[in-house]
């Protein structure tokens, strides 16, 4: 599935009045290459792949769980929930 994580909207305030959008690929590229402890060269390849890219990019299933794992162990509420929204879909397609 085609994602872009380059222009996120994450929200500032709980009460969703306030948000900032942000470019999260190369950072949760860099998340994944230092925090992605276990994943090996699965994980080089995808934060090659995240770090290398522009605009929309097609990931795997398997790349979609490693994103938002390493987001959800490393990550504040807001961004969680901004990364989650971009790949909400993907659960219903996998239905």
């Amino acid at each position: 599935m085609k994602r872009n994580l380059e222009n996120v909207e994450v929200y500032t305030s709980i009460d969703k009045s306030s948000c900032q959008v942000i470019n999260l690929r190369k950072s949760i590229a860099n998340l994944i290459y230092n925090h992605g402890n276990g994943l090996g060269l699965e994980g080089v390849a995808l934060s090659t792949k995240m770090w290398n890219s522009d605009g929309d990019i097609d990931y795997s299933e398997r790349e979609v769980e490693i994103i938002r794992s390493v987001v959800e162990r490393c990550c504040a509420p807001c961004v969680i929930e901004a990364v989650e929204h971009i790949f909400a879909d993907s659960k219903e397609e996998n239905k």
